[in-house]
């Protein structure tokens, strides 16, 4: 008599990672949100990192493998480094109530002239996200 063995369950990668993509405009969104204020959002990192994963673990059947764990990682990545432009986009326009400068003519030329003060001058924001 042999007895069954059980099958472990099948990552589907494409679905864990395109559910885990969701976590990079809210991501996004939340460091922004945070950082306009005044606070350095780096509890915004392990957020994302608990999100990507957890959608991705929803998406691929509960499974996470070393191609799994590499995407999560990406998206992390993605959206803090897209949140951090985003955030010194907003900066630079004189925070969440002056959006509106953004369709200037010259805003978008003078924030690529002036990107890497606003980098240097933002440093430890950085480091700290």
């Amino acid at each position: 008599m042999t007895s069954a063995r059980p099958q472990a369950p099948v990552e589907n990668v494409g679905a864990g990672a395109l559910l885990a993509l969701l976590a990079i405009p809210v991501g996004v969104i939340v460091l922004v949100l945070i950082s306009s204020i005044g606070v350095v959002a780096s509890i915004v990192g392990f957020l994302v990192a608990f999100s990507a994963m957890w959608l991705y673990t929803r998406g691929s059947g509960g499974v996470i493998s070393r191609v799994g764990a590499w995407i999560v990682t990406a998206v992390v990545l993605v959206t803090l480094l897209v949140g951090i432009w985003a955030s010194m986009v907003v900066t630079f326009a004189r925070g969440l109530g002056h959006l509106s400068n953004i369709g200037l003519p010259g805003f978008w030329p003078q924030f690529n002239t002036d990107l890497p003060n606003i980098v240097n001058s933002n440093t430890l924001f950085i480091v700290l996200i």
